[in-house]
């Protein structure tokens, strides 16, 4: 890598830091669908941000920093060309980042496009070849432009956005591929095959995405690119030329090598009270669960692991993960009409990991005209015994600690011994009652 991240100003270096470096664990997460492997990622990743500094003034330019970091990510992968492993081994490269950016990070088309410097019917193109060869079904009905044009727009479909004119289209060539008369297609997407197939794709997807995450030390290495390099040599170099000259060479090394001693002794003694304050701080739920609920309501689009929007491929994604979680967790269903599930994602406070599952109450949209409302449930290994003590409310036999801060209204509650979940959201504390009440 050549110095130019040297050259950062102080306010580029704030960007940095703000925009690009919170992307760095998608990036990693994206490169580890692509390559199955997490040292290959981690490699890939750093080379993608260093890639990013050395053109940082057009980067920065750029409003979407997630974008500008995966197609960062995406100009490594394709340079590298790396054959990798996993759920996408068997595509070509290109086809491997279409299906990636689409079905496990929810990009649009054209996102996608701009990503790998595509137009968009070719972008089109190898999102339906990459599909095709995933989807656990054979599509043997219907002509090949009927069959790319279902698994091209089914992630549209299924999305609510497709196009309208598309539509008709998109829905005569799934009762084609499906081998039914269009009247009899069914409003209830999972009596679909191809439709259930894609989205037990999206899930394996999820599954994939999930296993990978970046460690402390990884995130901090990624963070530091952007600052100018000073080596322990360099400053002994310089304590040695203060020195006086009359000393003699022999002086000049003992004082060097115990300089250098000193200073792997006060590093290691640095580094190793900073591991043991960062493993003795308490999670704080409340407020970290606070932040993670304010970070959802401002994008939960690009922050969702597995964004579906089905109570039962919630509940299977993460029962199936119950072992990596270290916990038990839930899934709620939403007792009123206007509250709907958008997905799940798994939270990593190493060692700790959180289950988070998110919910829109669209009848918050008719309040003053605002904005739909997210709902978060988020669940952990722990009790009541790590919270704060606060009032208890019973219902349907459940015992709930309510919480409330200038942001949320929080209600607590414990899945066994072992579990604790909260829900947070801006909803009144009596619907959040009765929403923690009714498991899936």
């Amino acid at each position: 890598m050549t110095k130019a991240n040297e050259t950062l100003k102080e306010a580029q270096l704030k960007d940095y830091e703000d925009r690009f470096i919170p992307q760095a664990e998608s990036v990693f997460q994206f490169l580890g669908v692509l390559t199955g492997d997490s040292k290959r990622s981690y490699d890939l990743a750093k080379a993608s941000f260093a890639s990013l500094l050395e053109n940082f003034h057009r980067s920065s330019e750029h409003q979407d920093a997630r974008l500008v970091s995966l197609k960062a990510a995406t100009e490594q992968f394709l340079a590298k060309k790396i054959d990798g492993k996993g759920l996408l081994s068997k595509l070509a490269a290109k086809e491997k980042v279409a299906v990636a950016l689409s079905d496990s990070f929810g990009l649009s088309v054209e996102e996608i496009s701009e990503a790998l410097g595509c137009e968009l019917v070719t972008t089109r193109t190898h999102l339906a070849k990459g599909r095709r060869q995933l989807l656990s079904i054979k599509l043997q009905d219907g002509n090949k432009d009927e069959q790319n044009t279902v698994v091209g727009y089914i992630s549209d479909y299924l999305d609510d956005d497709i196009p309208t004119q598309k539509l008709k289209e998109f829905k005569k060539a799934l009762a084609v591929v499906e081998g039914v008369p269009e009247s009899e297609l069914s409003d209830d997407n999972e009596k679909s095959k191809v439709v259930s197939s894609f989205l037990s794709l999206r899930q394996k997807l999820a599954g994939e995405r999930a296993g990978f995450s970046l460690n402390l030390d990884q995130m901090e290495n990624i963070r530091t690119l952007a600052e100018e390099p000073i080596s322990i040599l360099a400053r002994e170099h310089k304590a040695i030329g203060l020195l006086s000259a009359a000393e003699s060479q022999h002086t000049i090394l003992r004082w060097t090598i115990a300089g250098l001693l000193c200073s792997v002794l006060v590093l290691g003694a640095v580094v190793g009270q900073s591991r043991i304050e960062q493993k003795a701080k308490e999670f704080d739920p409340l407020l970290y669960l606070g932040n993670e609920t304010e970070a959802f309501e401002y994008d939960y689009r690009n922050r969702l692991d597995f964004p579906v929007r089905g109570l039962e491929e919630v509940h299977s994604f993460l029962t199936t993960r119950k072992s990596a979680l270290g916990h038990s967790p839930v899934v709620l269903s939403p007792p009123m009409r206007g509250v709907n599930v958008l997905g799940a994602s798994v939270l990593d406070y190493d060692p700790r990991k959180v289950s988070a599952v998110l919910y829109l109450d669209e009848r918050s949209a008719d309040i003053a005209e605002s904005s739909p409302e997210v709902v978060a449930l988020y669940c952990y290994d722990g009790s009541f015994r790590s919270l704060a003590q606060a009032p208890k409310k019973a219902q349907n036999g459940i015992s709930f600690q309510t919480y409330t801060s200038d942001r949320y209204n929080m209600v607590a509650f414990e899945n066994g011994d072992e579990t604790i979940c909260m829900l947070m959201g801006r909803m009144s504390g009596s619907d959040l009652l009765n929403m923690a009440s009714q498991r899936y």
